[in-house]
């Protein structure tokens, strides 16, 4: 007899072989070698040519001779490691490290603590060459905690030909050849570049300094369309120090744009938290410069020092070809010359730029007024919200070079890594004294989430250090967890968190009256719905939260981030389950479930509306042949910023960001390729509702709460919630700004992103970064606006024990802590105490699924992310059905015509919490019942 065996793999974030570490010695053998720690292998090149998925690959210390040709395609990652940071040595007479397109591929792989240079003067170009042959064929490369430095011939790095999702973070750059820089990225798009050292030394490498080097940073697209991308975008350089300039005088720190070309050469540029030092006598043309390019941020960045230059602050310029330069945006900077030496302020000739904005940012000059210029488009008068005044920062006197010397092993500021240098550098120089005039004077709304050091900005201060910044701990309660019953009147509360001390909060939430059941007529009442949980950062999602939708097949929301575009399966409480990289797709802010495992996704500066499949096993997603594009002209950084979708007419419904606001309607093609047919529900510049900006939709005819023929619109600049309909009718509005939500918000949702509404009337709303937010009108909800009823403060542990007559037996309490160093607080959990403190039994449990006997196999059992299954029969039909049960009988999964593919089905049980569950798996023959415990 033919048997079919089906069986379904373990999905987790690493492999079972990708647990594995193999070693690279420069004693050890390609051919012999099996890269154990005893018989490792000769070179890395061969390592990666070899290892799985998930792997580590460990280099002892010692000098490694050639060239290191990055290759393989690695999903979930390779991390390549000194063994020992700075000691394992990278060097070549020509390029060190190339990444190229490979017939294996070449992505997924990090390089971690290595020492990377030239071995001699005469060496051939590059050190580092990151090269996306034209077609995104190379990306999501990083390296961090490296040494990168001392190129005889061209640049430390280059980056170009669109490779994409390139990270340089945590490294140490100095010296470059000539006219040549630290990172040149060239035509490249999500390329991040934070938490570096830049600097020059020559001396200190032995080399004779010419001042012919040229920028740190230059990102720039000398290429047009002779690749994918014409103009680098989606570029972040944050986080960063530069100093010790001994470049021309005619180039800068960071340049954006820098031949003559007829095209925007970069564009959604963002620049922050960055610390420019101007320590050096070698005068430069200004830290910071534009060349014909768009869209750039420049904030809360601090510029100090006696920086001899042409223009103190930036130069923005035209090359003969290029375009006029339009959408710059400088906010929240910090310009300090203690010397009172300023030649100009800037440098910006008036016809090369267009539209600008200079808001809110710090002038000083020792005294001595700011140098102005008529012949400057951009003077520090335009600023209408400028402060001159001293900043307070650290004297730039005693400043020493955190020159790594490779034959010592060791910093020349005698830190041990480059994070103490990096360290040291902000804390000394950058930091403002407690009465700097910069604290909590920033314009709030262009504001980064975090400081240079990577800490939680409490207050709005201006530049690029917060002096009231605090550790990004995370806080979360574990016990009595949601839901528990017959808890002690004299508990113990425990959460994990890292804090000085805690405040606990316990209230009566004893349910009372329930709401009122919707009615079409009068709407959704948004005025009546209070804040449930949260503000909760995501601390797994970095930035740039944006799109939102719930799923109620997996009873689960998804969220997109844009930079870069990956996708998030969030539970209810906004945890995340997975996350899913987004290839190939460009600044995705929103998206929407359809049905069964289909989703569209927009991108905003494209105008499409793109479909894609997530099943239980996805882990990656590929930009698809076929899309919806709406007509227009696209591009700019106002485009589609949220959709929704309703079922009844198979409709998209979509809105464009501002100028203008603009919301379409359009049904979902049968062929994707074809043009839609878009039309305006209602004339919105009329009937704006007051919004200043549109960033999210959802339509409510996608869940089964009684209004499938309104919707909801979100703004986060009037910071507003509105229910609608396709006339333009505003049935109710929930208030987003300080105490909105019936006084529940503590304060305003800064820029909320994503909205969608579950199956049972919640809203979840998302803002950037990465913060999460639920609103219900139940009645429990409530608990947020009752008085509590016990309050705890200074708790300095993660456990506090309720004291006698406190609580009362038979009621529901709801709990939540404050992280005293941050204020931030939890969501609640909630407990119920005993009838007495002995019980009696619980009532008989109704009826549970009889386990089969058949041959029919779970695994692994206990199983924490995803279920396996194995069958044993002749034939498996096409669909099955798969329900599963809790231990009191009751279903919490159903899945419908569940497709087996490639002999696997998968079972995602990430979601539900430890305990003991039936699987029932409804097959025509009869019905296979198995147990699993989840852990």
């Amino acid at each position: 007899m033919k048997k079919t065996l089906l069986f379904l793999l373990l999905i987790i974030s690493i492999s079972l072989t990708g647990q594995t570490t193999y070693y690279v010695a420069t004693n050890g053998n390609d051919s012999s070698g099996n890269g154990s720690n005893d018989t490792p292998w000769a070179t890395i090149q061969h390592a990666l040519n070899t290892v799985t998925d998930g792997s580590t690959i460990l280099v002892k210390p010692g000098t490694y001779n050639g060239r290191v040709r990055v290759r393989g395609s690695f999903t979930s990652g390779v991390l390549v490691k000194s063994q020992v940071s700075y000691m394992a040595k990278l060097r070549n007479n020509t390029t060190v490290i190339t990444a190229y397109k490979s017939p294996n591929g070449c992505h997924g792989i990090t390089f971690d603590g290595f020492d990377i240079a030239h071995d001699a003067p005469g060496a051939a170009p590059l050190v580092i060459h990151i090269d996306g042959d034209g077609n995104g064929d190379v990306h999501d490369i990083t390296f961090q905690n490296c040494i990168i430095h001392d190129s005889y011939n061209n640049d430390l790095v280059k980056v170009n030909a669109a490779s994409y999702n390139i990270t340089f973070q945590g490294n140490l750059f100095f010296n470059q050849a000539g006219s040549d820089e630290h990172i040149d990225g060239n035509s490249v798009e999500n390329l991040i570049i934070q938490d570096n050292i830049f600097l020059n030394d020559f001396s200190s490498s032995g080399r004779t300094n010419n001042n012919d080097t040229s920028s740190f940073i230059v990102i720039k697209d000398s290429g047009g369309s002779n690749d994918i991308y014409t103009g680098s975008r989606n570029v972040k350089i944050r986080r960063n120090v530069f100093l010790n300039w001994e470049g021309t005088v005619a180039t800068n720190f960071v340049l954006i744009g820098e031949d003559s070309e007829p095209h925007y050469q970069a564009f959604d540029i963002m620049i922050e938290n960055n610390l420019m030092l101007g320590n050096s006598s070698n005068p430069m043309r200004a830290p910071f410069g534009i060349k014909g390019c768009r869209d750039i941020t420049f904030r809360n960045n601090t510029v100090t020092g006696d920086l001899p230059a042409n223009a103190y602050a930036f130069r923005f310029n035209r090359e003969p070809t290029n375009p006029i330069i339009n959408n710059i945006n400088i906010y929240n900077n910090i310009w300090s010359d203690p010397t009172g030496t300023m030649n100009d302020f800037s440098d910006c000739p008036i016809s090369h730029t267009d539209t600008y904005t200079l808001d809110t940012n710090v002038y000083w000059n020792n005294g001595t007024p700011i140098p102005q210029d008529s012949s400057d488009k951009i003077n520090s008068a335009d600023d209408a919200n400028g402060i001159t005044a001293n900043p307070l920062l650290g004297d730039l006197n005693n400043l020493i070079i955190p020159h790594y010397d490779s034959s010592l092993n060791q910093f020349k500021d005698g830190s041990v890594t480059i994070r103490e240098a990096f360290e040291r550098i902000v804390n000394t120089y950058g930091t403002p004294e407690t009465n700097s005039p910069v604290i909590n004077m920033a314009r709030a709304d262009q504001l980064p989430a975090d400081d240079i050091l990577g800490r939680l900005r409490v207050n709005a201060d201006i530049g690029a250090v917060a002096p009231g910044a605090v550790e990004n701990n995370e806080l979360a309660l574990i016990r009595p967890d949601n839901g528990s019953e017959n808890i002690s009147i004299t508990p113990t509360l425990e959460w994990s968190g890292s804090a000085s001390s805690y405040t606990l909060e316990i209230t009566d939430c004893s349910p009372i009256d329930p709401p009122p059941p919707p009615n079409p007529t009068i709407g959704l009442g948004l005025d009546q719905f209070n804040l449930i949980e949260g503000p909760k950062t995501i601390t797994q999602i970095p930035d740039d939260l944006s799109g939102l939708t719930y799923n109620s097949t997996t009873n689960t929301i998804f969220a997109v981030i844009n930079d870069p575009p990956r996708l998030y399966e969030l539970n209810l409480d906004g945890d995340v389950i997975r996350s899913i990289p987004l290839q190939g797709f460009n600044d995705t802010e929103g998206l929407v479930w359809v049905n069964g495992t289909d989703f569209f996704v927009i991108e905003e500066k494209r105008g499409r509306a793109v479909k894609i499949t997530v099943e239980n096993t996805t882990t990656t997603i590929a930009y698809p042949t076929d899309y919806i594009q709406l007509p227009g002209n696209w591009g700019a950084n106002n485009g589609l910023e949220g959709v929704g979708y309703t079922p009844d007419t198979n409709e998209l419904i979509l809105v464009k960001e501002k100028s203008p606001l603009t919301i379409y309607s359009l049904e979902v093609p049968a062929d994707l390729s074809t043009s839609p047919t878009v039309t305006n529900p209602f004339d919105i510049a009329t009937n704006n509702f007051g919004f200043r900006d549109l960033s999210g939709l959802h339509h409510l005819g996608n869940n089964t709460i009684g209004h499938n023929t309104h919707f909801l619109v979100l703004s986060h600049e009037s910071r507003a919630l509105v229910e609608t309909d396709v006339t333009g009718k505003e049935y109710s509005r929930l208030d987003l700004g300080p105490n909105g939500a019936n006084g529940t918000l503590p304060d305003r949702i800064r820029q909320a992103e994503g909205i969608t509404v579950d199956n049972q009337g919640a809203i979840y709303i998302v803002s950037e970064p990465n913060t999460f937010y639920k609103f219900s009108k139940s009645a429990s909800a409530n608990a947020t606006k009752m008085a509590p009823i016990f309050t705890a403060s200074n708790i300095p542990e993660e456990s506090f024990v309720v004291p006698e007559n406190t609580l009362t037996l038979n009621t529901e309490y709801c709990w939540r802590i404050k992280d005293n160093d941050t204020g931030d607080w939890t969501s609640y959990f909630s407990f119920t105490t005993g009838n007495n403190e002995n019980p009696p039994p619980p009532p008989p449990l109704p009826p549970l699924p009889v386990e089969t006997t058949n041959t029919i196999q779970v695994f692994p059992n206990p199983a924490d992310t995803f279920l396996s299954v194995l069958f044993d029969f002749e034939e498996l039909p096409e669909n099955i059905q798969v329900f599963m049960y809790d231990i009191s009988g009751k279903e919490i999964l159903r899945q419908s015509s569940t497709s087996i593919v490639d002999n696997a089905l998968h079972i995602n049980v990430s979601r539900f919490s430890k305990g003991c569950y039936f699987l029932k798996i409804k097959y025509p023959k009869e019905d296979i019942v198995k147990s699993f415990i989840k852990k």
